[in-house]
């Protein structure tokens, strides 16, 4: 083996951050919070992948006393090599539904009919404002029935397909995938 002597100075300059790293760690009593269902977070992306735990969270002994119902889970890796962390609260808050444009709607068949009638409905009122919220809101349920009855709950379908493919990458964790299993996975991604 060679060494030139740029590349040892750079491995000392990496030697000495980390030193530094794991001194402010432990000078603010840092902990990690352990990640559920996963024990990789980063992967190559190759045939016989490397697989290493990359990303973590940290947290201080006062935060975890306040925020003591925590977890820690990871996603699908959709479109990075990192495993998306979620950091929340074992209680759900649940929220007002909200409308989702969702882009591929105008390559549907119906698409334009259901916006044309929607849009052309009759609205009696004065105020041109009041009117374009009126149809904005109407258009709003057409789009979502619409969207229902012609493609089904998008949600339901991707939900299924990143479960899918976490499943997936947590069984890659403990042994190598069969062909069929990586032509799957690169498929949902």
């Amino acid at each position: 083996m060679i060494y030139c002597s740029e590349d040892k100075s750079n491995e000392n300059i990496n030697r000495a951050m980390m030193g530094r790293f794991r001194r402010f760690v432990n000078d603010l009593e840092l902990k990690e919070i352990p990640l559920l269902g996963r024990r990789y977070t980063w992967s190559n992306e190759r045939e016989s992948p490397m697989l290493v735990k990359l990303d973590r969270v940290l947290c201080t002994n006062d935060w975890e006393e306040i925020y003591n119902e925590n977890v820690l889970q990871s996603h699908a890796t959709e479109m990075s090599d990192h495993c998306p962390l979620i950091l929340g609260l074992r209680e759900g808050i649940v929220g007002k539904k909200r409308f989702h444009f969702e882009s591929f709607w105008p390559k549907l068949e119906g698409f334009y009919d259901a916006v044309q009638q929607s849009w052309e409905g009759q609205v009696i009122c004065n105020c041109p404002l009041e009117t374009i919220s009126i149809k904005l809101k109407r258009l709003t349920k057409a789009l979502q029935s619409w969207s229902q009855k012609q493609v089904g709950n998008i949600k339901s379908q991707l939900a299924l397909a990143r479960h899918i493919l976490h499943r997936l990458e947590m069984a890659q964790d403990h042994r190598a995938l069969s062909s069929d299993e990586n032509w799957l996975r690169c498929k949902l991604k």
